[in-house]
């Protein structure tokens, strides 16, 4: 009772903020349970607290991004299932409690920069907890675990660029999720859960230049979201969750060449961007969100043809990200997607041929990323940025010669250095040409 009542008292401070004081209520409850649990082993019931209160502290460490902490911890849950699994290897909640002790702990390596070891740890998650589900399939909890896996080694699988290992995992989650749900239609956390692993899935469709696939799963994902603000249309997650599903679905369409269904899916996404803003017209997030949306929009007005509606929602995403810059000036995501705005500013008013009134954006957007490309010395892709602005800038003189001969030096010195990425090799001639200069 005393180890319950320091849990609680650890929970109600960590909802008000106070870390410090939560993990010291936590660590006493913890060694109260750890003294039961050396008492008797063979009490389950002693041996389940102990596991309860080490999550609880492998979670309060990696919230802090104390990772050793937080790992020490999960390895002796990890120990205390795995006891807890010998001492009765049939029950199937036991193995799932361990299936959680390595599925955190792969989720630590990753944050630690241990990709071997993370994967090593998610696997055998994985691999155990699609045994659980095999041996009871009707069981909500273990379904839903599994799928957390898939999940976790997709991930893991996308951020080391194998989309091809990871779309079957994302399939198999979206169709428990799918299962899940149809047992579960009113319940929201569900919903949310395969609307994420949909939204993945049409992503990693993407990847892979599976666009009508990825336009399927994502009109799937959309009626998943709808189903949310169905049951609650004031819950701002659940806006969000439209507009996210919205973004895959226009750039699906996109990719597929139906610019006009695109247009139509990304005014879509702008509305729910509104009236998220609507909600907190203050929100950081919520306006990048926006940005994006109707950065996306005038991308696709434009693929249409429709000059004018481009400008427009081009000339929206400029004022929201001057903005957004503005609140946070330190933050390079934000300062470059200000320098995209003002580039594609830019190319919507040069398309109505006012090349005098594009070139100011222009200028202002090559200043943004030769700033970025200074203060990123070691980051490749803020050099591409600013060799892809200066030839955006070279279009729109009568002597494009300066910015031509500065793009082609940056390439070179790249290559000489081995960091420009494979895909912008040609690049290089196609500059040297430009200039007149020998290709090979």
């Amino acid at each position: 009772d005393l180890a319950i009542n320091f849990d609680r008292i650890g929970d109600v401070q960590r909802l008000s903020g106070d870390m410090d004081s939560a993990l010291l209520a936590y660590q006493a409850a913890l060694t109260i349970r750890q003294k039961l649990a050396t008492l008797d082993p063979t009490n389950m019931v002693w041996q389940q607290d102990h596991l309860v209160s080490l999550d609880r502290m492998g979670d309060i460490h990696f919230d802090a991004n104390d990772f050793v902490a937080a790992l020490e911890a999960r390895e002796t849950a990890r120990s205390v299932a795995e006891g807890m699994v010998a001492m009765n290897p049939e029950n199937l909640s036991r193995q799932a409690d361990l299936g959680v002790a390595l599925k955190k702990i792969g989720d630590i390596k990753q944050a630690m920069g241990d990709p071997a070891g993370a994967r090593e740890a998610l696997q055998a998650a994985l691999d155990l907890r699609q045994s659980v589900v095999a041996a009871d399939p009707s069981v909500p909890r273990f379904l839903r675990d599994a799928a957390e896996s898939m999940m976790a080694m997709a991930e893991l699988d996308l951020s080391q660029g194998d989309a091809a290992a990871a779309e079957p995992l994302v399939a198999d989650a979206v169709a428990k999720q799918t299962q899940l749900a149809g047992a579960a239609p009113d319940d929201a956390f569900t919903l949310r859960d395969l609307s994420i692993a949909q939204n993945l899935h049409a992503s990693t469709l993407m990847q892979l230049g599976r666009t009508t696939e990825a336009v399927t799963v994502a009109q799937a994902s959309l009626a998943t979201a709808d189903r949310l603000l169905q049951l609650d249309s004031t819950v701002p997650e659940h806006m969000h969750d439209r507009l996210v599903t919205l973004n895959r679905l226009g750039d699906a369409q996109a990719a597929m060449g139906d610019n006009r269904a695109a247009v139509d899916s990304f005014k879509a996404m702008v509305a729910v961007g509104n009236d998220l803003l609507d909600v907190d017209p203050y929100s950081q997030p919520w306006a990048n969100d926006l940005g994006l949306a109707l950065e996306r929009l005038g991308n696709a007005q434009s693929a249409t043809g429709d000059v004018a509606g481009a400008l427009k929602s081009h000339q929206d995403a400029l004022a929201l990200r001057d903005w957004l810059s503005q609140q946070d000036p330190s933050n390079p995501v934000w300062y470059r997607n200000l320098a995209l705005s003002h580039a594609s500013v830019a190319t919507a008013l040069s398309d109505r041929n006012e090349f005098d009134a594009a070139l100011p954006h222009q200028d202002e957007s090559l200043r943004i990323l030769r700033d970025l490309a200074a203060a990123y010395p070691d980051d490749a892709w803020y050099k591409i940025d600013l060799v892809r602005a200066l030839d955006q800038r070279a279009v729109l003189l009568q002597d494009p010669t300066a910015e031509n001969q500065e793009a082609l030096a940056i390439l070179e010195e790249m290559q000489a250095a081995g960091t420009l990425p494979q895909d912008y090799q040609d690049w290089i001639p196609s500059f040297r040409k430009a200039l007149g200069l020998p290709t090979k």
